[in-house]
């Protein structure tokens, strides 16, 4: 959203600057979506054709660290807010902290970053969107031999767009629907098991 905005803005004639807070722009374009999705290059490319246009980019700079909300409003004359989606959600279910259980955006930066998270052999992935397809077929590149999405939703309601989901079918992860998470269960500090519960329904008939 950050970027577009200030693709249009130049487009009109604006001069425009965006505060950065990590090391290079793209937000989650540049940190969450694999590699085998949206490769560097490409992203980088289409990067460039903003400071083309002349948008300035300060980079590692935080608003309200670096840089305050008053010095930016003391400075420009309108200001766009696009912060993207920074933190994770979590499932509050017992057992979610141990070793070996990932959280799908900090698992994917992880990677992107270039680290190499233990996955083992066999995997399980909870959830049915975007990021649980890219976290599924990224643990398939990290060596695992077995993955497995299970989700709340029917087959019908899957909410992973239907073409990343049939290239993760073709690349071997299994799907489980209908059910849902109840907590996970270790030995000592290291996850050995997911139990699960059947999840009769998702959505209402609103």
């Amino acid at each position: 959203a950050g970027m577009l905005a200030a693709y249009d803005l130049r487009c009109r004639g604006y001069r425009v600057t965006i505060f950065e807070a990590d090391e290079a722009p793209g937000g989650m374009l540049r940190w969450a979506v694999p590699e085998f999705r949206l490769p560097l290059a490409l992203l980088e490319s289409e990067m460039s054709l903003l400071v083309q246009m002349g948008v300035e980019i300060k980079c590692n700079t935080a608003v309200g660290k670096e840089i305050s909300m008053a010095d930016v409003k003391a400075g420009f004359d309108a200001i766009v807010i696009a912060t993207g989606c920074p933190a994770h959600t979590r499932l509050n279910t017992k057992g979610e902290d141990l070793t070996g259980v990932y959280h799908g955006l900090p698992f994917l930066r992880e990677v992107r970053a270039g680290g190499r998270p233990q996955v083992g052999r066999r995997v399980v992935v909870i959830g049915g969107g975007n990021v649980a397809v890219d976290a599924a077929q990224t643990a398939l590149r990290l060596g695992a031999e077995d993955v497995t999405m299970v989700c709340l939703e029917s087959d019908q309601e899957v909410p992973a767009h239907p073409q990343a989901l049939t290239g993760a079918i073709a690349e071997g992860v299994k799907l489980e629907c209908s059910w849902g998470p109840a907590r996970f269960v270790g030995a000592g500090d290291s996850v050995e098991e997911v139990e699960f519960q059947r999840c009769t329904r998702v959505f209402d008939d609103c």
